[in-house]
């Protein structure tokens, strides 16, 4: 951790105050307000996977950040660069320019290939962090040990330069981290973990999980994305609230807003709370969450945590805003408490809304990124200074709509719990 970062984190957690009516987690997130993050890295970046699940956490649990995420991953790339241009084009015109505050690095899957590449692997990315570090001195760099070539699921491809050329990879980035001053978080030995479960208990499913032995699916980057979230310091509790069911009184909430709350003593109350958007976007049916379960045990970070004491034995109906959720929930649940964050309640489809204003971004990122990278392919019409600064203008209009649209406010909702009908 750099210097500076490690002094604004002090002082932030100087500033906390404890209540005995609010649950106050201490605020160690790495990000801050402000900030503008660059994901660099190949095609694994490039699918805009791990980085849109991270952009999603983020803005639906500070939805009054004014924070910038910049995806400048290209596929093919190694630390020499690729096909959108040298690394030192890519490093002035993807990174340096957007004036990042933080930087992450992934890059290894393209440089495995062949004894050439991998022996230029350590010093083009030294290259790389030098150029930053001369540049930035005051960025905040993350160093990713590279993600996995699958040989658990299936064998290698035969001729492939399989995984351990990329576990050879990891000690290289690590003692890079240490001596650039930058943070490094380990993919592969987690991945290569967490397929050894997949495989175990399903292997049939765990095949889906790198289908061509190198680019992950949704599970496998909602994986990813947690392992970079939980090494920032990412709230395991986005919000949560603590209710008495025979008193009727708050007993505490965190990042939410109780009001009106009301018993009569026998298992009925009813409250409304203000929240914001859940932070765990999917839903325990989709298929990117099964995936995510055959491969980790842990539960998801940003849980939406609900506690009622003092409850009669027995199942409860959870309704919000007049909907009620699927399940029921027993009154001993409830005392240690349930997260409802992968409910279908107005809050989980608020956290979709942010999730697919993030895809859209990206996706608009995206086109940026490689009308940049393939300027001189421009026809001539619009290639000019004006033709330029007119995209570029319609580009950034664009942007700004899209960003708003990832700001999603807390919302006031109608809760009410009631003792299921038998």
């Amino acid at each position: 951790m750099t210097l500076f970062r490690a002094l604004i984190d002090y002082a932030c957690l100087a500033l906390l105050v404890g209540s005995s009516a609010t649950l106050v987690a201490q605020e160690t997130f790495l990000l801050k307000d402000g900030d503008r993050v660059v994901f660099y890295g190949d095609s694994i970046t490039e699918q805009r996977l791990y980085t849109m699940y991270i952009e999603t956490a983020v803005h639906a649990r500070y939805p009054n950040w004014h924070i910038r995420f910049i995806n400048s991953g290209v596929g093919g790339d190694r630390v020499s660069g690729g096909q959108a241009g040298p690394i030192d084009a890519r490093i002035d015109r993807d990174v340096i320019a957007q004036s990042p505050t933080v930087i992450t690095i992934m890059l290894g899957m393209n440089d495995r290939s062949t004894p050439e590449t991998r022996a230029a692997y350590q010093p083009g990315y030294e290259h790389i962090l030098q150029r930053l570090r001369a540049s930035l001195p005051l960025a905040h760099i993350v160093l990713i040990g590279p993600s996995p070539y699958d040989e658990i699921t299936r064998p290698a491809r035969a001729g492939a330069a399989g995984n351990r050329y990329l576990v050879e990879f990891v000690p290289i980035v690590q003692a890079l981290a240490r001596k650039y001053q930058a943070d490094f978080i380990d993919f592969n030995a987690p991945l290569v973990a967490a397929l050894h479960r997949a495989s175990t208990l399903n292997p049939a499913a765990a095949l889906m999980a790198l289908p061509d032995h190198a680019h992950p699916e949704g599970g496998v980057h909602l994986l990813m994305a947690e392992l970079i979230l939980r090494a920032w310091h990412f709230p395991e509790i986005a919000a949560g609230v603590e209710l008495a069911g025979d008193s009727g009184k708050v007993l505490r909430q965190q990042d939410a807003k109780v009001s009106d709350l009301s018993s009569d003593g026998k298992g009925h109350l009813r409250w409304t709370e203000e929240d914001g958007p859940d932070v765990v976007i999917f839903d325990p049916d989709d298929g990117n969450e099964a995936l995510y379960r055959l491969l980790s045990a842990e539960p998801h970070l940003g849980r939406r945590m609900l506690h009622v004491t003092g409850l009669p034995r027995g199942e409860y109906r959870l309704t919000v805003d007049g909907k009620a959720l699927a399940a029921s929930l027993n009154a001993e649940s409830l005392v240690k408490g349930v997260d409802i964050s992968q409910e279908s309640t107005p809050m989980h489809a608020q956290g979709r809304a942010v999730y697919y204003a993030c895809q859209e971004l990206e996706l608009l990122q995206d086109v940026t990124l490689r009308m940049k990278s393939r300027a001189a392919e421009v026809p001539p019409a619009i290639s000019t200074v004006e033709g330029q600064k007119f995209m570029e203008a319609n580009l950034h209009l664009a942007e700004e709509r899209i960003l708003k649209a990832t700001t999603a406010p807390p919302q006031r909702h109608s809760f009410s719990l009631d003792p299921a009908a038998h």
